[in-house]
């Protein structure tokens, strides 16, 4: 298929939808009749909207979602989802500041569930109440629209050959994080609203002071930080109330036998790293896939 002949065909499946579904979802290209009129310039405010996570090269096709408010600026913003044809975008609204999109790449109907179990479904409720549905049948027919939409994007993507691979478009850490949906996973070492949180980590785990905290994926409780940090020459770990264990230097890390199993960062034989409990389980194949090129020195 063209692209023309996607936004054909999912102009079509909106076109089916009920007028209370299709209230929230806008293809680029809306055949005559939608639900709203302006529907192309409420898709083309959503690409705007999630410009700043959107990999280059990678075609826009359908926004599912609404706008919202933020209080400090009193800016409209979309939230929701934006297919491209590569991958799925989930914005969540963000009533005081600017949210960072996360970034799925598109395998079929399966990057559908994923994308929708990323969304907190709470910031739709005031719509759902002004629908009078339940959350969950609001829930269930948006996502069966994702899946809907990700069947039609996939099958014309792939079609004639084997499953393009996901693109990795970012060099730098925090564009490979937001493409990977991991914004809000990975803690940056050098992000300033971080700072207390690590500095108690790396205390916790006799860091160096000359060995600084490259990423962390970690939590605390009222029992003190806890989790992995990686840093430019090790990667050190502790459990909640245990002692840290042994660390590993990057330099004995085979990049491509990293494995994130439950609650365990495996390095190798005998190199295991805990990972905190409140890891989205969503989130671990995008972290394996993150650290195996971190520590390989593909990021920056």
């Amino acid at each position: 298929m063209t692209v023309s002949e996607i936004h054909q065909a999912l102009a079509a499946q909106v076109a089916n939808y009920a007028a209370t579904t299709q209230r929230y979802v806008f293809p680029a290209e809306p055949r005559p009749g939608h639900v709203w009129d302006d529907a192309r310039q409420v898709f083309q405010k959503a690409c705007a909207d999630f410009a700043s996570a959107l990999p280059a090269g990678e075609t826009p096709l359908l926004f599912v979602g609404a706008h919202t408010r933020a209080r400090l600026t009193g800016r409209r913003r979309s939230f929701g989802f934006l297919l491209t044809d590569r991958a799925w975008l989930v914005l969540r609204p963000s009533l005081l500041a600017e949210s960072e999109p996360l970034l799925f790449p598109l395998t079929g109907r399966a990057s559908a569930d994923q994308a929708a179990a990323a969304f907190d479904w709470t910031d739709f409720k005031g719509f759902t109440q002004h629908d009078q549905l339940t959350l969950g049948d609001f829930r269930a027919r948006l996502t069966q629209v994702l899946s809907d939409a990700a069947a039609v994007v996939w099958s014309a993507v792939s079609a004639g050959g084997a499953p393009a691979p996901a693109r990795r478009t970012a060099a730098d850490i925090p564009g490979r994080l937001r493409e990977l949906g991991l914004t809000d996973t990975v803690k940056l070492g050098r992000d300033p609203k971080q700072a207390k949180h690590l500095g108690k980590l790396a205390k916790k785990l006799g860091l160096p002071a000359a060995d600084q905290i490259v990423v962390a994926i970690s939590n605390a409780t009222l029992a003190g930080p806890y989790g992995t940090v990686v840093t430019a020459a090790e990667v050190r770990s502790r459990d909640l109330l245990e002692d840290p264990v042994p660390p590993t230097p990057r330099t004995g890390v085979d990049p491509s036998q990293v494995v994130v199993e439950g609650e365990r960062l495996i390095l190798g034989p005998g190199q295991v790293h805990t990972l905190p409990s409140s890891l989205p389980d969503t989130a671990r194949a995008s972290l394996q896939t993150f650290l195996r090129e971190l520590l390989a020195g593909a990021l920056a």
